[in-house]
């Protein structure tokens, strides 16, 4: 008997199931949480626009503009319609394709909003749908506008620590401005 088997065996007596059924059942959870993965992320990572941003930009651009019908997915149709009918310069394009490659995948953006929106209906129940989503949104644009970063806090801090020093060793004649 190997050292799985007997660790599988621990674990299936610990969770009161025989080894089997513990066995079919992560199987079966394995498939599941690896269809959830294919159908959210993986698949539409293949689709466009997603799909130029992956191997060599420049190419996965000329082959889209060889393409004789507009593309269905609004993003890949008004890059489609920049290179066939307007000849926009393909740096730019490229450019835009990699500002593609940056975007988030993650729910953390949405979780944000749903809080914002959690919030502001806890502490005004008696707003309706229009007003408590436009508040909402306002809060949430609080995480968009810039904030002082952690250098800029340190650099201040010694400017004022400059400041203080520069007034105790200013001469006693010297005029303070």
């Amino acid at each position: 008997m190997s050292i799985c088997q007997i660790m599988c065996g621990a674990l299936a007596s610990v969770s009161g199931c025989r080894l089997e059924q513990l066995k079919d059942e992560t199987i079966s959870a394995a498939h599941i949480s690896f269809h959830f993965l294919w159908r959210r992320v993986l698949q539409p990572a293949g689709e466009l626009p997603w799909r130029l941003c992956r191997g060599d930009i420049r190419q996965n651009l000329e082959e889209l503009s060889k393409q004789e019908a507009k593309p269905a997915e609004p993003c890949t149709a008004q890059l489609w319609q920049l290179m066939r009918e307007h000849k926009y310069p393909r740096e730019q394009l490229i450019e835009t394709v990699e500002c593609f490659a940056q975007c988030p995948w993650a729910t953390l953006t949405a979780e944000h909003q749903h809080g914002s929106l959690s919030a502001l209906h806890k502490w005004h129940p008696d707003y309706g749908t229009e007003r408590l989503v436009s508040r909402a949104m306002l809060h949430g644009m609080i995480r968009v506008l810039s904030s002082v970063s952690d250098t800029e806090k340190a650099n201040a801090k010694i400017a004022k620590h400059v400041q203080i020093f520069d007034r105790k060793n200013l001469p006693k004649h010297a005029a303070i401005t």
